[in-house]
This record gives structure tokens, sequence and C-alpha cells, in this order.
């Protein structure tokens, strides 16, 4: 099995990571008391180790931070934003990257449980913020932005 690039691992961190941002700005207006939010932080952050096994503590602590510094940038393009348009603009861009090939999402897999959690933890903001296109919009400049930074090409 052909070992991943540290840009291959960054990507695969950048999703979960980017969710767990929703999830802080979710603990934010809402406190953390909701068990949703505490099992899908602990989905994400179970996926976020999985591509970092078997790597050296350095290299782990390197990629990290890096993953840190992409995901700060990546959403500073969505500030402003409301949480359910951060949340839509990651839902839409992680289909697109599934819809081209780029990602594939087991249907079992952690990421995708994480996933419905979330998706049933936002729905009822969801049915309002999908009646426009302001969740597609701002899918558009995250993934320009990122594509910019080098990632998800």
């Amino acid at each position: 099995m052909p070992q991943n690039t540290d840009r291959q691992i960054i990507e695969r961190l950048l999703l979960p990571a980017m969710m767990q941002a929703v999830i802080k700005a979710i603990r934010k207006e809402l406190g953390d008391h909701y068990v949703d939010v505490n099992s899908a932080d602990e989905l994400l952050a179970q996926v976020i180790r999985e591509p970092l096994k078997g790597l050296s503590s350095n290299k782990t602590a390197k990629l990290v931070r890096r993953a840190e510094r992409v995901t700060r940038e990546a959403l500073a393009v969505l500030d402003g934003q409301v949480v359910g348009i951060q949340y839509l603009a990651i839902a839409y861009f992680t289909a697109s990257l599934a819809e081209c090939g780029v990602i594939t999402v087991g249907a079992e897999s952690t990421f995708a449980r994480a996933w419905d959690v979330m998706a049933a933890l936002l729905s009822s903001v969801m049915g309002k913020l999908c009646r426009d296109d302001r969740g597609e919009q701002a899918a558009e400049i995250l993934k320009n932005h990122l594509v910019g930074m080098g990632y998800y090409r």
C-alpha cells in the first residue's frame, strides 16, 4: 500500500477539522450540554486520528499544526456567516468532492456517522437555510480558497 503524502494526509484531516470548528461555534452559541454535539465531536476526533496512525509523534505534531493552520485559513473565508451557512458550505463542498471522486465516504464509516449526527442536529435550521443559495455560494468560495492553497485539486 503506497504511503500517503503530507498533502493527502492534510486533506483527510481538513473536512473533519472544519466540522469540529462548526461544533465549536455551536457550543459557543448553545452551550456544550447537547449530547449530539459531544457525540459528533468525538466521532470527528476519531476520524482525525485515523490518517495519523503509525506516524512518529514529530510527524504527527507537524501535520496537526499544518492542518490547524489550513483549517483556520480556509474557514476565515466564511467569517461573518451564520453557523448553519458554514456547515452547509462544508456539506456542499464535501458532497462535491465525493461526486467528483476526490474523496470516498463509506456509508458506515466514522465520518459518515459524525455527518449524520451533525445533519440531525442542524436539521431544524437547514430547512430555512437551504431555501436560498448562500450555502452553495459559500461552498464555492471555500473550494476556490482551498484549491488556491493547493488542496483537493
